[in-house]
């Protein structure tokens, strides 16, 4: 039942120990005592209030469903990228990783929006190789440049390149490149189509002339793209 603590009656209606009714101090005659009353009530049920609180579990801080929900967003924002994603791996001993998202626009040729990291600070040789396959671990195993025309090695500039000679991509201070490319000598379809093919890095700088590969080095990272 709900009391009014503003009705005299109800005041009247509280028993008192007997103790505290001999001490003046806490008398229900007075409001000034009753008020001293009221307050040890409010006390007593804060206190069984946090006693309570503390008894009760904390709620854990993150579940597996939850956990599980989380990768599945990741995923699902890779899947819905606005291109077909390459994903390029290290070599050994080599810490460059990354992503090449490729979209095709009519009059434009394809498009290569390349993110990476773990790269020494400079210029690094970057490149459309003919084979899809970086499991060996310097990625020899994806052969030599793109080079459907047959054609020598060259700056991304000049007609007479092979169709995979990119040129180089340049890392900052942290190691970290990004660019974008766009090419009309390739494509996702047709003779010049990249799919089943591998974008490679290479340690050093291509100097875009010596052959076969700019005198670029070391194959670093190396990703093959999807649908060959």
């Amino acid at each position: 039942m709900a009391i009014n603590y503003s009705d005299s009656t109800a005041r009247e209606e509280i028993a008192m120990p007997e103790k505290y009714q001999e001490n003046s101090a806490f008398s229900v005659g007075s409001d000034k005592s009753y008020g001293h009353y009221e307050l040890l009530l409010c006390l007593l049920v804060a206190a069984l209030l946090l006693l309570t609180g503390c008894d009760s579990e904390p709620a854990p801080v993150r579940n597996m469903e939850a956990i599980d929900t989380m990768a599945n967003e990741q995923a699902e924002v890779i899947e819905q990228a606005p291109g077909l994603v390459v994903s390029l791996s290290p070599t050994r001993g080599h810490e460059a990783t990354g992503t090449v998202v490729l979209t095709e626009s009519p009059g434009a040729g394809l498009n290569m929006e390349i993110s990476l990291s773990g790269l020494k600070p400079g210029l690094h040789g970057f490149h459309v190789h003919e084979t899809g396959d970086c499991s060996g671990p310097e990625a020899m195993t994806a052969g030599g440049h793109f080079n459907p025309g047959n054609k020598s090695h060259g700056a991304p500039s000049e007609e007479d390149r092979h169709a995979g000679d990119l040129g180089n991509l340049d890392a900052d201070g942290m190691g970290n490149a990004r660019a974008s490319i766009s090419t009309a000598e390739l494509s996702l379809s047709g003779p010049n189509s990249i799919r089943g093919r591998a974008f490679v890095v290479h340690a050093e700088a291509d100097d875009l002339e010596s052959e076969p590969s700019g005198n670029a080095g070391a194959r670093v990272a190396c990703g093959v793209v999807p649908g060959g």
